[in-house]
């Protein structure tokens, strides 16, 4: 799960107002049509992953979760990216009519707390063995 949504797999679930799924979940951050930033939360977590292994050893995989798997849309993303699906509108937050979830944002980089230090902790585990080399 991304560590800005919380320390463990269950704060991760309330911060997307989801029950616990013994099989966990997969989210699909995309875009619409017109741009609008979309978390897609699917049942098969194994497809997402095995997406982001191909993706991590720089291999094309499609990811096209099954609308049966399919748990909910939220709107918004969760984290920054720096990324957008090509030939549609540079990303932003959907329109909502304020019935719906706030949109999800990422965390604020100018407050401290769990989400920041996930995040910290994460950069650290990432570079690791970078910075191991260097000594």
């Amino acid at each position: 799960f991304p560590g800005v949504l919380g320390d463990d797999y269950v704060a991760a679930c309330d911060a997307l107002a989801l029950e616990p799924y013994e099989e966990g979940y997969g989210l699909v951050l995309g875009q619409d049509g017109e741009g609008a930033r979309w978390t897609v939360v699917v049942e098969d977590a194994a497809q997402v992953a095995v997406a982001i292994a191909a993706w991590d050893c720089g291999m094309e995989h499609d990811l096209s979760p099954d609308e049966r798997s399919m748990v909910c849309a939220l709107p918004g993303w969760p984290m920054d990216l720096a990324v957008s699906a090509p030939g549609v509108p540079e990303p932003h937050d959907p329109e909502t009519d304020g019935e719906g979830p706030a949109p999800l944002t990422p965390p604020d980089a100018d407050a401290w707390g769990p989400a920041q230090r996930r995040l910290g902790a994460d950069e650290i585990a990432a570079q690791w063995s970078v910075w191991r080399e260097q000594l």
